[in-house]
């Protein structure tokens, strides 16, 4: 109608996908291409979550067909003068249970005490470099060293089992785009968007393929590379020198408005908290710390071939990054947790946003069943780009890189 704000914008809830996967399945279901959808950050395949995305002019009755698809509902559909873009994220809000937990209440109290005062060390967590045997940041690394037949080969090399099995060997054997993508079950995939432009476009265009992929999803590999070296660069300071402020760091106050951080002097090494350091990923347009930290960059980045100025060198814009800065520590906001009792190692011990729209019952209590077992729930916000996953890690002082999937939570 007249008048009427140019973008849609709903609430997207999706089970058992990422956000890449779950907009791939929306655009091919409406017929458009993902790059029509705005979303502002990658949620992860492993949860339930809900985020908004928008789209120009997309009538509301055709969106909300979208709910008889599987593992996706759409609803709170709005009007609005701006697209969601990546990076709006101000931050997200984490349920989390662990289940059959040892120790005391006072225990628990503790270590949750510690986590909200403390923080953790803000590493990127598996989910930003994938679940997969090719990581991102491996085909991020092959996109800044301009090795595009190999980035290509990266994102279509043969996994283990899968529904795309069959399309990623017969390329692997072949080389055949149009076989490939023949073998393909469903091709609003990354796969499928890739094999179609090197149909269209000659069979030797990489680059060209690579371009064809939605920005968001290149920068999902790009922003992979960086993150890798940052969290190597956090390990390997940590190590050398703990939790300590040192002259030539770069800070920047926590939730403050600076744009720029500033250098260290002396007098912040005993008056500087470690919350205020942070470390660039590396690019064209930050500053690197005034001290022996910033050899570590170029050291680092010799190993896999590439220089500072890969970030800005590159044929393409696109595939030039900038690089921004991130805090060594992350510190949750209105932080809350709470134990529970269970005995199905099955059940849900959380309502999703779904179920709770649904009017399903909270869990029942099976606090006076002798079999009970223990559960810890939290809930806790975390800036954007930071890790829930790194969070609990610090809880349990051990690494979380496996799962066990279960109902629920």
């Amino acid at each position: 109608p007249s008048g009427r704000p140019s973008y849609t914008t709903f609430v997207l809830y999706k089970e058992n996908m990422d956000t890449i996967e779950a907009v791939n399945r929306i655009a091919t279901f409406l017929g458009m291409r993902p790059s029509c959808l705005g979303y502002a950050g990658t949620k992860d395949k492993r949860a339930k979550t809900c985020q908004r995305v928008s789209c120009h002019r997309l009538p509301a009755k055709k969106l909300l067909s979208l709910n008889r698809r599987q593992g996706l509902w759409v609803g709170n559909i709005t009007f609005e003068n701006a697209a969601i873009k990546l990076g709006d994220l101000q931050g997200n809000r984490f349920t989390i249970v662990l289940r059959d937990i040892d120790g005391t209440k006072a225990d628990h109290e503790e270590a949750m005490q510690s986590l909200s005062k403390n923080g953790f060390l803000n590493y990127y967590g598996t989910q930003r470099f994938g679940t997969t045997s090719v990581a991102t940041h491996q085909i991020g690394r092959a996109l800044l060293k301009g090795c595009y037949e190999e980035a290509v080969d990266l994102v279509l090399q043969p996994r283990d089992g899968g529904a795309l099995a069959e399309c990623r060997e017969e390329w692997a054997r072949s080389k055949d785009a149009a076989q490939a993508l023949a073998k393909l079950p469903h091709r609003g995939c990354i796969e499928g968007l890739l094999l179609r432009a090197l149909t269209k476009g000659g069979a030797t265009n990489y680059l060209g393929a690579l371009l064809a992929l939605p920005r968001n999803v290149r920068l999902l590999y790009l922003h992979g590379y960086q993150s890798y070296v940052w969290n190597r660069l956090v390990s390997r300071r940590v190590q050398r020198f703990g939790l300590t402020v040192l002259p030539g760091d770069l800070l920047m106050t926590p939730g403050g408005s600076e744009e720029e951080p500033r250098i260290a002097g002396p007098e912040d090494v005993e008056s500087a908290s470690v919350q205020m350091l942070v470390l660039p990923l590396p690019g064209h347009s930050v500053r690197y710390p005034q001290n022996e930290i910033a050899d570590w960059y170029k050291e680092i980045l010799a190993e896999d071939g590439l220089t500072l100025n890969s970030f800005s060198e590159q044929k393409h814009r696109d595939l030039s990054m900038s690089g921004c800065y991130r805090h060594l520590v992350a510190v949750p906001r209105d932080v809350q947790w709470q134990e529970v009792s269970y005995t199905d190692p099955q059940a849900a011990l959380v309502l999703s946003d779904l179920d709770k729209l649904q009017g399903l019952p909270e869990p029942p209590s099976c606090e006076s069943d002798e079999n009970a077992r223990r559960a810890l729930k939290l809930e806790f916000n975390l800036s954007s780009s930071c890790y829930a996953t790194m969070a609990v890690r610090e809880l349990l002082h051990r690494e979380c890189t496996s799962w066990t999937p279960i109902a629920t939570s």
